[in-house]
């Protein structure tokens, strides 16, 4: 991916009619900055959302994804989620992968606690 220190300096293309004509287009997914190559992985930068180095249109909460209200990329929801969260970090859970042990997802209940029969400790 570009940094953000240096500028891309574009020199010697192909004019946008002959790059259409030979159907050397970026993907929908790049910004009007254009692209490296073909796919969603070589934009410049990314028309909507970025999950890891791939544009996408839009963050997948089923995917196990949320959007970052800050900036235009999607985040990995924790790794104690089942699946869905609404935000950063385990007590942002749709629901959890294990048990609940009060507002937080956990691999297991704290030795003092038992877990339920709703998953929680």
């Amino acid at each position: 991916s570009k940094s953000h220190q240096h500028n891309t300096l574009l020199q010697n293309n192909k004019s946008p009619e002959l790059c259409i004509i030979e159907k050397k287009l970026c993907d929908d997914q790049c910004s009007a900055e254009g692209c490296w190559g073909p796919g969603n992985k070589l934009c410049l930068s990314c028309k909507k959302f970025q999950v890891g180095d791939e544009c996408v249109g839009r963050c997948d909460d089923n995917l196990g994804f949320f959007q970052n209200l800050n900036t235009s990329q999607c985040m990995k929801c924790d790794a104690q989620c089942e699946l869905t969260c609404t935000g950063p970090g385990s007590d942002k859970c749709t629901k959890c992968k294990n048990v609940k042990d009060g507002p937080f997802c956990v691999d297991a209940c704290p030795s003092n606690k038992y877990s339920n029969k709703y998953g929680e400790c």
